[in-house]
């Protein structure tokens, strides 16, 4: 009832503030802003919706360019129509099943005279599934329509020059390689959303960047892409990364009461550290995540190799999903390899396929195959 009780008036008093900073002109002397999600709209075939690079520590400040004349609607906003189809194809019972998406993707930085304040993200999608079994808990069968709210929030970036952000709204959980490399809407996907139970969630946090590193601390509902008390879920999250120039590195930490597909609440600790490392076209990604499920131990691990040609029209990845826990006959495991590949065409275009296999699982035989196809289009 207390985390309850906290999460609900945490969001109605930041609500309440935010509007107020909305209407009215920024706290008088602030500096031109370098915000820690200051980000320009990336090619579609990039990974992340945004590019979002972070200031490095040598980085100076940059001057605003505010323009007072400019619509304060239309002002530093970017959107984008975003459209989508998915099939998946189950390998060793033939089944099959589609996805399909039409979204809008708008990205406001907020401005006046002394810099940017604050930042609107917003992604909105209509979503179709046929024949998808298993399907998210928030669609009512395997045939459904729904608008998912992917990202909806407001950072406010007016409190300390970047170094202390304020964030309200629908967000993804600040846990692993999920901050540095968004998978917002692709086939490629890290393991944030097996290993955490949810991807995105509804709250409250802080943010930013200082000359070391950079963070993020968020108090959410629990319930995922829907606002739901049922069972009173919350999650405490937080990730600390320290970007270098071939190497960033990261450690993060989640507890919470998480709610799950059934309408049940499950008991879920995290954390551990994760590091992506460039060199020339190739890349290696890795995460790994210890903590208790219900009181049962579990260890994840996520490993990832890739290549990506120099002008990012091509980019194939071979990863491994590794999941361990401790049931009451002892430790069992699970293993997941997908092998994917992407192809961008200009800025609109991205064409991937991913197959996926799993290697064993969890006090069963079954170990299917999925291979996926996916086209997009992107309407700037």
């Amino acid at each position: 009832m207390l985390v309850e009780r906290a999460i609900s008036v945490g969001i109605r008093l930041v609500g309440v503030l935010l509007a107020g900073l909305v209407a009215t002109t920024p706290l008088a002397g602030a500096a031109a802003l370098y915000p820690s999600d200051s980000a320009t709209p990336s090619p579609i075939g990039r990974d992340s919706v945004y590019s979002v690079k972070p200031p490095t520590h040598s980085s100076v400040l940059r001057e605003a360019q505010y323009d007072s004349s400019a619509s304060d609607l239309t002002h530093n906003l970017r959107w984008a129509l975003d459209l989508s189809s998915r099939i998946n194809v189950s390998t060793d019972r033939g089944e099959s099943a589609s996805q399909n998406f039409a979204g809008l993707d708008l990205h406001k930085v907020f401005s006046d005279d002394h810099g940017d304040w604050g930042t609107l993200t917003l992604q909105l999608y209509l979503t179709r599934f046929d024949n998808q079994n298993p399907h998210p808990f928030f669609f009512e069968d395997d045939d459904d329509w729904e608008l998912v709210p992917r990202i909806a929030n407001f950072n406010y970036t007016g409190l300390g020059r970047g170094r202390l952000n304020l964030r309200v709204g629908h967000f993804e959980i600040p846990y692993g390689l999920e901050v540095p490399v968004s998978t917002n809407g692709t086939l490629h996907q890290l393991m944030t959303g097996p290993n955490l139970g949810n991807k995105v969630d509804w709250g409250v946090g802080i943010n930013g960047t200082l000359p070391a590193f950079d963070y993020e601390v968020t108090l959410s509902r629990g319930s995922g892409v829907e606002y739901s008390d049922t069972g009173q879920p919350f999650v405490v999250a937080g990730r600390v990364g320290v970007p270098m120039s071939h190497v960033s590195l990261g450690f993060s930490g989640f507890h919470g009461q998480v709610m799950s597909g059934s309408g049940g609440i499950t008991t879920r600790t995290r954390f551990g550290p994760d590091i992506q490392m460039h060199e020339g076209p190739l890349g290696i990604l890795a995460e790994v995540s210890g903590g208790e499920d219900e009181g049962q131990e579990v260890v994840n691990a996520y490993t990832e190799l890739n290549w990506t040609t120099a002008d990012e029209v091509w980019m194939l990845y071979l990863s491994n999903l590794s999941f361990f826990k401790h049931f009451v006959s002892g430790w069992d495991e699970a293993f997941t390899l997908n092998l994917g590949v992407r192809v961008t065409q200009g800025t609109s275009w991205v064409l991937s396929a991913q197959y996926q296999q799993q290697l064993e699982t969890f006090g069963a035989t079954d170990r299917d195959g999925i291979f996926s196809a996916q086209v997009r289009y992107r309407l700037h």
